[in-house]
């Protein structure tokens, strides 16, 4: 334990299934080393279950399954608790859980209900975190759990659920925005996304960014988007409507570089208002038509105090609809350096309007 504390490895430890007994060891530790999360587990009803140890040592609750029931042999896919269980895989052996307890665990597939099935859900979340951002600690990491898990019980932390019930999409979220990280693969995000100042967002070559019901990137810290010729990002804004909510909004003292993305389906796809530098280099802009639309737009006119910094939209294929909105909007920027260049811009009520 000392060994992993010293070298920052997340340790996650299920509380014990004594029915409310002190939390077993390893997981007591927590009280005693920050990489240690200590897990108690919650029922088909997400609550405490009743099997469960708790104790001030926990930290997090997650879902263990009802349990099991004894009718001859234990069950925990029988009659009374039927699908209320985790279901998961198993040997492909004969193993203790299904020579001793009964005849409803499987060497393939089974439910099973315990600390032991909760302490994975925990697990998957640590992982995830750390995918998005493996500079973190392992105290960080539990910090992250604790602070984004559903309060339950009675209000704040508990000794039967700790902070509450792990909640993964929280965790997520609260990671990048509060210690920045990557993302990458196909990602879905149905909720604003804000990136406060010292904070960097990183989106990787090949990454396909969907944002549903309006959802938008708001960027106060740094974003960092590099593709690849051959590994072309893809940020795809649904159809979102509202002109107060760019697909991607740089504001403040934010930075942006974007590199080999393809941007679609936003009213307003990239809205710079910042004293940071801003840099668009070999994207695509499309399907943002209609009167007052605009690809991109960089605007000292409000929200920049300082003056802007240098801002470069270089190489850039822009294409309107039906001749209607604006490729490039120039407002009021005067910049330390500004390079507006070797950009293909068709099918736009203007290819540059400048008020410079």
């Amino acid at each position: 334990m000392i060994y992993a504390n010293t070298y920052g490895v997340p340790i996650v430890a299920g509380a014990g299934n004594g029915s409310g007994s002190p939390v077993y060891y390893p997981a007591a530790y927590s009280s005693t080393y920050s990489n240690v999360i200590a897990v108690s587990a919650t029922d088909h009803n997400d609550q405490i279950a009743s099997y469960s140890n708790a104790g001030p040592q926990v930290n997090v609750a997650a879902p263990g399954g009802w349990g099991s029931y004894y009718d001859g042999s234990y069950r925990y896919n029988g009659p009374l608790n039927q699908g209320q269980n985790i279901f998961s895989t198993t040997p492909n052996y004969p193993f203790l859980y299904q020579t001793y307890y009964g005849i409803d665990v499987d060497t393939t597939y089974g439910y099973l209900g315990g600390t032991s099935m909760a302490t994975p859900h925990v697990n998957g979340v640590a992982a995830l975190i750390l995918s998005l951002n493996p500079n973190l600690t392992a105290a960080d990491v539990r910090t992250i759990i604790e602070q984004t898990a559903d309060d339950k019980g009675t209000p704040g932390r508990d000794d039967y659920y700790g902070y509450g019930r792990v909640n993964c999409y929280r965790a997520l979220r609260y990671t990048l925005e509060h210690y920045g990280g990557t993302l990458s693969g196909n990602v879905v995000l149905r909720e604003h996304l804000t990136i406060p100042s010292s904070v960097t967002l990183n989106i990787s070559p090949g990454t396909n960014l969907q944002l549903q019901n309006d959802a938008a990137l708001t960027i106060y810290g740094t974003l960092n988007a590099q593709g690849t010729a051959s590994q072309r990002i893809v940020i795809d804004g649904q159809n979102l409507s509202g002109w107060t909510t760019p697909m991607i909004f740089v504001l403040q003292a934010g930075g942006a570089s974007i590199a080999y993305a393809d941007l679609k389906n936003a009213k307003y796809q990239l809205v710079a208002r910042t004293s940071g530098s801003i840099s668009v280099d070999n994207c695509s802009f499309t399907n943002f038509g209609g009167s007052g639309n605009v690809a991109v737009e960089v605007d000292q006119n409000e929200g920049v105090p300082n003056g802007m910094g240098n801002a470069a939209i270089t190489n850039n294929a822009i294409t309107g609809t039906a001749k209607s909105g604006y490729g490039i909007y120039l407002w009021n920027v005067v910049p330390a350096s500004l390079n507006v260049t070797g950009n293909s811009i068709q099918d736009c009520y203007a290819a540059i309007e400048s008020h410079v």
